[in-house]
């Protein structure tokens, strides 16, 4: 019987690739972790370099025309990989595979994390925002919950110390 915990990360954008490549490298050496990845380019194409191969890592393309059919296949994606908890980037200002991952974890009751690389940097691209912000300074974490206006929203300063006890 497989007690894992199933973590699956998503990126789209290069700094997003480069923040959870780091965020991989740390949950890999605890054994008690699935990791699965999946991303849009352009942060595919980095993390196809940097990821060994032992990383469950799918590559999309974010060019769905249908919005309906992209989330379908995401959920899907979800259950099948029984995913526990999501960390992703940050996309940008519009929709793309992060905020829509968010979005779908949200309905299904599953833990989000998103790693600010933008002081202040929040996206409401599905109408939803992530359980947790990881950011890395006290004034970004200052600045997202100001921007943020969501009570529940649980803006920390990224210290990978702090971070152990969310796991």
């Amino acid at each position: 019987m497989n007690n894992k915990i199933n973590l699956l990360f998503s990126a789209r954008d290069i700094a997003s690739g480069y923040s959870i490549i780091n965020l991989i490298n740390f949950f890999k050496k605890k054994r008690i972790y699935n990791i699965s990845v999946i991303s849009t380019f352009p942060a595919s194409k980095l993390l196809i370099s940097y990821l060994s191969k032992d990383i469950s890592h799918t590559v999309i393309k974010e060019n769905y025309t249908n919005q309906n059919k992209f989330i379908k296949f995401l959920t899907k994606f979800i259950e099948k990989k029984k995913s526990n908890f999501l960390i992703t980037g940050l996309s940008g200002p519009d929709k793309s595979i992060d905020e829509a991952l968010i979005f779908i974890c949200k309905k299904k009751n599953i833990y989000s994390f998103s790693y600010q690389d933008f002081c202040g940097d929040i996206n409401f691209g599905y109408g939803v925002l992530p359980d947790c912000y990881l950011v890395t300074d006290k004034l970004s974490s200052k600045i997202t919950k100001k921007i943020s206006k969501k009570k529940n929203n649980h803006s920390r300063s990224f210290k990978l110390q702090e971070f152990k006890s969310e796991f």
